[in-house]
């Protein structure tokens, strides 16, 4: 089994993988992970793999479900991959996996790309979120004398 801080890489490369798929800098993600997984039949398998990403991104009737199937599949992927290694070579994996992961920020940042995200309540439900920041919320049941709206 692996460390947490592998683990916690492994779904790091899988969300990026997919937020880069689809994306104009998905051809060079693409060839950075292909890579990443080795030569011959393995660089060979993670490249169809990843091109079917992008079919069924694209092809999806639930892209919130996908991306999470996705990134899932891929995290999957990446944990296989550094199990299969010796200690040194994960340790090597790894550190190129961070450097793998610096270089899909920077091409997606150079490359302008905007971040979508879909966050749906439902059954008078509350959702909050924030991307690249915090939500701070707080909630108080009984507000008492003074609360807004009280007259």
């Amino acid at each position: 089994m692996l460390p947490e801080a592998l683990i916690v890489l492994a779904a790091a490369a899988g969300t990026a993988v997919v937020q880069a798929a689809g994306t104009d800098a998905w051809d060079v993600v693409r060839r950075h992970v292909a890579a990443w997984f080795g030569r011959g039949d393995e660089e060979g398998d993670a490249l169809a793999q990843l091109d079917r990403t992008v079919r069924v991104l694209g092809a999806s009737d639930d892209p919130t479900g996908a991306l999470a199937r996705q990134e899932g599949t891929w995290q999957t992927r990446f944990e296989a991959h550094l199990e299969r290694l010796d200690e040194q070579d994960r340790e090597r994996a790894a550190a190129a996996l961070r450097t793998l992961l610096e270089e899909v920020r920077q091409a997606l940042t150079e490359r302008g790309n905007t971040w979508h995200q879909t966050n749906i309540a439902r059954d008078q439900g509350q959702v909050f979120a924030a991307q690249g920041g915090s939500v701070h919320v707080t909630r108080v049941d009984d507000p008492g004398e003074g609360a807004v709206g009280e007259r």
